[in-house]
């Protein structure tokens, strides 16, 4: 015999962080109000920045969808089957967005075609916080029209992605929600 013995590591360790208990915290407001679809292979090294947000839309890296009127499901998480004596065990998340987008007519092949694509990201704002989505985002669009005649006729975007880890979190950066015309 050697001398070692042999060990198993029991459960997984996670070093969690220090919870920041603030007696007089500043709340966030609802609704996604600015949507981004960024491009496959970008991604921002200050995504606070807003020169860099400009620079990313100017390149086409970054479309910008300003004045959605959305919500965010906040994820539901999926459990595997468990092993040892564990019943079930964290697989990840799978989460959901959908918002409308009033700028009809002159979109329909933009939406038209992103509903098409299996690798582009997104982002998207609330009130003061940036959501950057790390993941692969799958986007279905429809442009329903209902008998409705006071009704508007819009985009609504469905997005979902799976991830073992929740959207990253920024302050959003000024300026940025805005319509912008690239070449």
């Amino acid at each position: 015999m050697s001398g070692l013995s042999p060990y198993y590591t029991l459960g997984c360790s996670q070093i969690v962080p220090a919870y920041n208990c603030n007696p007089c915290p500043t709340l966030e407001k609802g609704r996604v109000s600015s949507v981004a679809f960024i491009k496959p292979g970008f991604s921002f090294i200050d995504p606070t920045n807003p020169t860099e947000w400009v620079a990313a839309i100017e390149a086409g890296n970054v479309v910008m969808i300003p004045n959605t009127r959305g919500k965010f499901d906040g994820g539901t998480a999926k459990k595997a089957d468990g092993y040892g004596r564990a019943l079930e065990r964290f697989s990840n998340y799978e989460f959901k967005l959908s918002f409308n987008d009033l700028n009809f007519y002159p979109n329909a092949a933009f939406y038209d075609t992103i509903d098409k694509t299996t690798n582009w990201g997104m982002a998207f704002f609330t009130k003061t916080v940036l959501w950057i989505v790390n993941e692969a985002v799958t986007f279905t669009t429809k442009d329903e029209v209902t008998e409705d005649v006071e009704s508007d006729v819009v985009w609504v975007t469905e997005c979902s992605w799976q991830s073992t880890h929740h959207p990253m979190k920024f302050t959003a950066p000024a300026g940025v929600q805005n319509c912008f015309q690239t070449a």
